[in-house]
């Protein structure tokens, strides 16, 4: 697990490896860097399944425009053959 100091005018912030930290005991986790900047979830795990919904909203996105290119008879570079 990596920690990150993040400067800030109030106090030193250690953010974890996704960029994020709780914001006291028990409470919220909030993002600063990574996917997610200063957005806040309830807990680490939601915001590990936002991101699991955004990678699988990228892969299938990415299906559906290759599967709309090879319709139109493009190349997957793009090109028309």
């Amino acid at each position: 697990m990596f920690a990150f100091p993040l400067a800030s005018a109030a106090a030193e912030v250690l953010l974890d490896e996704h960029g994020c930290h709780y914001t006291g005991e028990g409470a919220d986790y909030h993002c600063h860097e990574g996917e997610f900047p200063g957005q806040t979830f309830s807990s680490k795990w939601r915001m590990l399944m936002a991101r699991r919904e955004l990678v699988i909203t990228r892969q299938t996105w990415a299906v559906v425009t290759d599967a709309a290119r090879l319709a139109r008879g493009e190349s997957m570079s793009g090109e028309k053959p």
